[in-house]
């Protein structure tokens, strides 16, 4: 739907630097937000903790890795919808389920009742309650794998080799993934 696209495919750009072009997009305007945030509470650790400057080094590369897998896998996903689907619509059916989440959302926190902490004489269940909350963290997945590399690094503990490369690799795979899936399904779906 982007109103500069039918000039960008007229100029010889190659599709490789375009998809990049607008992935780098897609990343400034998705992640901006956990970007602004994490890196100053990361530099605030580094500074509590007097890290190391490969520790500083090292967060950025996995802030930077961390952002593109859900990036790329949005661009891939969206590339796929927009086959199947006029993009108008999807647009507009991503508004509605925005909302439904938004209500969704509000009705769980509801249904937690975190009024219950403000009254002192339910002191103690408050452990209860903040276990109630906390869930486990799946061991295959892009946060446990930033979060074990950073706060290794924090520490001054061996870098997990395995987390990082996972990370990296996964962030090069879903790129590579997402560019597949836009180069094979671009054309028709481009209205």
């Amino acid at each position: 739907l982007s109103e500069d696209l039918e000039l960008l495919l007229s100029l010889p750009i190659s599709r490789l630097n375009l998809h990049l072009a607008r992935l780098l997009d897609t990343i400034g305007q998705s992640s901006w937000m956990a970007l602004a945030l994490g890196f100053p509470i990361l530099l605030s650790y580094g500074i509590v903790y007097q890290a190391s400057w490969e520790y500083y080094l090292l967060m950025s590369v996995v802030m930077i890795a961390f952002v593109i897998i859900p990036a790329s896998l949005g661009v891939a996903l969206a590339s796929i919808l927009v086959s199947v689907f006029p993009a108008r619509r999807i647009r507009e059916a991503l508004m509605l389920v925005g909302i439904l989440v938004l209500v969704f959302i509000f009705i769980l926190i509801r249904l937690l009742r975190p009024e219950q902490l403000a009254n002192a004489d339910n002191f103690e269940s408050v452990a209860a309650y903040m276990a109630e909350l906390q869930a486990p963290v799946p061991i295959l997945v892009p946060p446990k794998w930033a979060s074990d590399t950073i706060m290794a690094s924090l520490l001054g503990r061996e870098i997990p080799w395995i987390e990082f490369g996972l990370l990296i690799t996964g962030a090069v795979a879903m790129t590579a993934v997402g560019r597949w899936i836009t180069n094979s399904l671009y054309d028709q779906g481009r209205s």
